[in-house]
């Protein structure tokens, strides 16, 4: 890559983007970002010398030589006008992290669910081998400073999003899909163009590269297919728990408790070590049999393998403690999809045997919640409490599918009860626990700041 001078964001509090931004301050790149409001993420980028202004203007650009923006942002922004009138270079995010890149070995992590903590963990196993891999996450870990940073090895690793088909710009010598389901059908439409698209991602990988892939997706078989068809210099394999069939990496005698899962790692049907882990569910013993997969074969020990997983706390927004007062547990998860609100529960039904379980879910967006209906009506079943808050409405209006309260009134089991916006959502949870309540704030919106809210109304009572 050719280095710029200045690199100026639009949009820069953004997960992705602020990661970015981060590797280039790392190489000692000059940079400038916008945002619409300030994060901790933008303060933590001005800490470290960027120039941040909050609000969109056509003096923001100053005088950078590239100009990053992400698909969130419209053609009409004033920045962006001002870039294309003095003829300056604009890229996409995803362009961005494929210069990056160059000259890496590049893994990516790509799929439904999961991204975040697979490549985290990953990230975790090539450090603690020594190996000081560059990394962009999509979250922010619990084990690591920063959710992105230039490493001094040969490897960087990427979470691949799947939305804007952001993935497609990479050239990955390894490439993982967790799983595969329908999501981001505001932008795809279809799911036939959904898998499509992820066929394109497998079939970015570079000459004889490795596809490893989730065997208990069903939808990722007839694909797999495909790409070898097309692409017989890929090697493909797959990874599940043994007892679901027969994969190239499973988990096996898995035994869990309130204090984590403990299982074989195997290969091929050989065992090769027993992992434990301290995060609850099945879904973690997945995204840990594919970051084994993807470390071990870039030069990760088995020993590096149980130490970064037998140590791994989690990501933000993951399961994460909020806090405890007088018997009742407040967690906050990034849960918004029915397969994983399910798995999130039957995780804590793990974790906290016995307690009444009550959840607290902001919708995300409409449209998710009127072509995932069938998925909501059934994901909640194991909750004993179920109240519901305004929909996260991201870039729709009410037209584009199921309101929270249209999406509360089509679910029967638990009843769920519909308590309109979060502070007062926050306050009526306060007001109705008992001691015992394990309390869940999920969704992928707003919604994170729930916890602590409620947290501190349990104090004041």
């Amino acid at each position: 890559m050719t280095n710029p001078q200045h690199v100026h964001f639009v949009g820069i509090g953004g997960i992705h983007m602020s990661g970015l931004a981060r590797i280039l301050l790392d190489d000692g790149v000059r940079v400038s970002g916008s945002d619409l409001i300030a994060s901790h993420l933008t303060d933590e980028l001005a800490s470290r010398g960027a120039t941040i202004t909050i609000g969109h203007n056509t003096t923001n650009i100053g005088d950078s030589d590239l100009i990053v923006r992400t698909v969130a942002v419209k053609d009409d922004n004033p920045e962006l006008i001002a870039a294309t009138s003095q003829q300056r270079e604009v890229i996409t995010r995803a362009e961005m992290v494929s210069r990056i890149a160059e000259d890496h070995t590049t893994l990516t992590v790509a799929g439904s669910h999961g991204k975040t903590t697979t490549s985290t963990m990953l990230t975790l196993i090539l450090r603690e081998a020594g190996l000081d891999p560059s990394f962009i996450l999509g979250g922010e870990p619990a084990d690591l400073a920063t959710h992105a940073a230039r490493g001094t090895g040969d490897a960087i690793v990427l979470e691949a999003d799947e939305y804007g088909r952001a993935f497609h710009e990479y050239r990955p010598a390894f490439a993982v899909i967790t799983n595969l389901e329908a999501d981001h059908l505001d932008y795809y439409l279809t799911e036939e163009a959904l898998h499509e698209a992820f066929l394109q991602y497998a079939s970015t990988l570079v000459l004889s590269g490795t596809l490893i892939l989730g065997g208990e997706s069903g939808c990722l078989a007839p694909l797999m297919t495909r790409l070898i068809d097309a692409r017989p210099d890929i090697q493909t394999q797959s990874f599940g728990l043994a007892n679901s069939g027969n994969w190239t990496w499973a988990a096996a005698n898995l035994a869990a408790s309130t204090t984590g899962t403990k299982f074989d790692l195997q290969r091929d049907g050989e065992t090769l070590a027993q992992v434990s882990l301290t995060v609850p569910g099945e879904f973690n013993v997945r995204n840990a049999l594919a970051a084994a997969a993807a470390a071990l074969q870039n030069g990760a020990t088995i020993d590096a393998v149980q130490s970064a997983l037998g140590s791994f706390s989690g990501v933000r927004r993951r399961f994460q403690l909020q806090g405890e007062v007088r018997g009742v547990t407040v967690i906050d998860d990034y849960a918004h999809h029915p397969t994983e609100i399910a798995a999130t529960i039957a995780a804590a039904r793990e974790r906290f045997p016995g307690r009444r379980l009550v959840v607290l879910f902001q919708p995300h967006t409409y449209s998710r919640s009127a072509y995932l209906l069938k998925g909501f009506q059934t994901c909640f079943h194991d909750a004993d409490q179920l109240y519901f808050a305004d929909t996260y409405a991201a870039r729709e209006t009410p037209d584009a599918g199921l309101t929270a309260v249209d999406l509360a009134a089509r679910i029967s089991k638990p009843g769920a009860i519909y308590l309109g916006p979060l502070d007062e959502a926050a306050k009526r949870l306060a007001e109705s626990a008992k001691e015992g309540d394990v309390i869940f704030t999920m969704g992928a919106g707003d919604i994170e700041q729930t916890g602590p809210t409620i947290v501190a109304h349990l104090e004041e009572s």
